[in-house]
């Protein structure tokens, strides 16, 4: 009787435990596996009880009977495991009913030989009523059995490789989800090695033994570990390789793969990410995951970087429909944002230029138009005319600089920058603008800038603004200071100055007499070239412009 209830706790064990598995993993699990585990976890609960009934039977009939009925999951659990293992990994080829036919005709062949043992012994070549009371049957195995005991341990085998290969093949990600899986393809070979030679408990037994300790730990696996959830095996090198930020996450939320670009940006490693919140990746984006879920456009920063990610969030359904897991892609936009700023900006400037040139011209031609008319007319005084000929030339002379500088605008960043003498650049900016009035005195040695070939347009937007608005301004002094790894161009006068509330405003567009567009434009060719100008002259004392200018722009020869 002891050995009755000994032999029994291990069955009613397996029984309990595989039906409960099976309906957590009913109703908590969603994923890929789901219906084989419970196939896997109800099938053990069958054979447990068909077993234990075998052993509670009084006669040789009742014990073949039931007998009959356990190798319905003898057979079948095998082959059940490695489909469970082929989906687990992620690979199709076991799913196609060629297939699936092909892996079922030897455990067919064997249930159809036991089911009918009596006619040709096969199977068992002989069988006996045991002396002892709650036993199996005695049994002497036949060919039969070694055919279907090597058919169901090669398939047992190509599990343990299969999973082995994708291991070794795997990330430490990857590893850490197919381990417990690795592992429970092992016990049941294990126990089937104890089972098979001829020891007083049948080999049934330890099968119901070996598979309970396998289903236990895929079922502790799926949950610690979510191997219900994992990115197939054979997708990792694909998302690996891809430019976009890639992570897959749990219906709770729970990150499950992170590819090593997205790991590398925001310095995680795949311990510190896997199986952990969202959050932990980033807070805004798990913040903002159910816009991304609702169709709408989402950008946003990660943590250590200043890149922008645009997020786009995909279901990933099971063949039932049932949601698996999120496939998160976040693609960084960073270049296309700042090109569409860039153009932005441009286009804002340009519209402004429109607007100034427009109305500047306009301006003019109204000065023009009024004073021709006049001329026209005979209304004017001889004494006049001078004076409407002047005006009428110099409103023409405005419209001439209108023009010119909406060419230069529009050529800006056109070509590449290249190297120019600093000194021939005065000397080239002088030539074009109003400079020839000035005494103008250089002292830039054999300075070298890296620069837009407009560069030339700045000392002569300088000089040409010395000579308007310096007042008695006589001359300008052009130098360098060098300071570390970068130096200042310095461009003083002897005019007037600047005031100092005025000392920005001058580099705004259409500020200032002469329509506000020289010293704008002097600045935005500077800042193309990745220059800066400032100034900083005290007024009274004369103009000071400063043009700063980084390392890897100069050099001195």
């Amino acid at each position: 009787m002891a050995d009755a209830f000994l032999l029994s706790l291990p069955l009613a064990a397996a029984i309990v435990v595989s039906l409960t598995l099976a309906g957590i993993a009913w109703r908590r699990s969603v994923r890929r596996v789901r219906k084989l585990f419970i196939l896997m976890c109800l099938s053990l609960a069958f054979l447990s009880a068909t077993y234990w009934m075998e052993l509670s039977s009084n006669t040789l009939e009742g014990k073949l009977f039931w007998n009959g009925l356990e190798y319905i999951v003898n057979v079948s659990l095998p082959p059940i495991f490695l489909m469970y293992t082929y989906t687990f990994l992620g690979r199709r080829e076991i799913k196609r009913r060629s297939a699936l036919s092909l892996l079922f005709i030897v455990p067919a062949l064997a249930l159809v030989l036991v089911w009918t043992n009596d006619l040709h012994n096969l199977f068992y070549t002989s069988v006996g009523l045991p002396d002892e009371p709650f036993s199996a049957f005695d049994h002497t195995y036949g060919v039969g059995f070694a055919v279907y005991s090597a058919y169901s341990l090669g398939l047992l085998l190509i599990c343990v490789l299969a999973l082995a290969y994708a291991y070794l093949r795997s990330s430490r990600m990857h590893r850490r989800q197919i381990m417990p899986v690795l592992v429970a393809s092992l016990i049941p070979i294990v126990a089937l090695a104890f089972g098979l030679p001829e020891v007083p408990v049948s080999l049934t037994y330890y099968f119901v033994v070996g598979f309970t300790a396998a289903v236990a730990l895929l079922f502790i696996g799926s949950f610690k570990f979510e191997l219900f959830d994992v990115v197939p095996l054979a997708l990792e090198g694909i998302i690996n390789a891809v430019d976009d930020g890639i992570v897959v996450i749990d219906p709770g939320g729970r990150m499950l793969f992170v590819n090593d670009l997205l790991l590398k940006r925001v310095g995680r490693s795949e311990r510190e990410t896997y199986a952990m919140p969202l959050s932990v990746l980033s807070p805004e984006l798990a913040e903002r995951l159910e816009e991304a879920r609702g169709g709408k456009t989402v950008d946003l920063s990660l943590p250590g970087g200043d890149s922008i990610y645009q997020v786009r969030a995909t279901p990933i359904l099971d063949s039932g429909g049932s949601l698996t897991s999120e496939l998160l892609t976040l693609r960084d936009i960073t270049e296309e944002r700042m090109a569409s700023e860039r153009l932005r900006e441009v286009n804002v400037k340009l519209s402004l230029l429109a607007s100034v040139t427009r109305h500047d011209i306009l301006n003019q031609l109204t000065i023009i138009r009024g004073y021709g008319e006049l001329l026209a007319r005979g209304r004017a005084e001889e004494s006049s005319c001078e004076e409407y000929g002047q005006r009428i030339a110099s409103a023409g002379a405005s419209i001439e600089r209108q023009l010119r500088f909406a060419r230069d605008y529009h050529d800006l960043g056109k070509e590449a920058p290249r190297w120019q003498t600093a000194r021939k650049v005065v000397s080239r900016g002088r030539e074009l603008g109003l400079g020839s009035e000035l005494e103008v005195n250089t002292n830039l040695d054999a300075i070298e800038l890296l620069a837009d070939p407009l560069l030339y347009r700045v000392f002569s937007i300088l000089l040409d603004n010395t000579v308007r608005h310096g007042v008695h301004a006589t001359k300008a002094d052009i130098g360098y200071e060098v300071e570390e790894e970068s130096v200042s161009i310095v461009y003083r006068d002897n005019g007037i100055g600047v005031a100092p509330e005025e000392k920005e405003r001058i580099f705004d567009m259409g500020y200032g007499k002469g329509g506000g567009l020289g010293l704008h434009l002097a600045r935005e060719i500077l800042e193309t070239s990745g220059m800066h100008v400032r100034e900083n002259g005290k007024p009274g004392e004369g103009a000071r412009f400063e043009i700063t200018v980084p390392a890897g722009r100069w050099r001195q020869r």
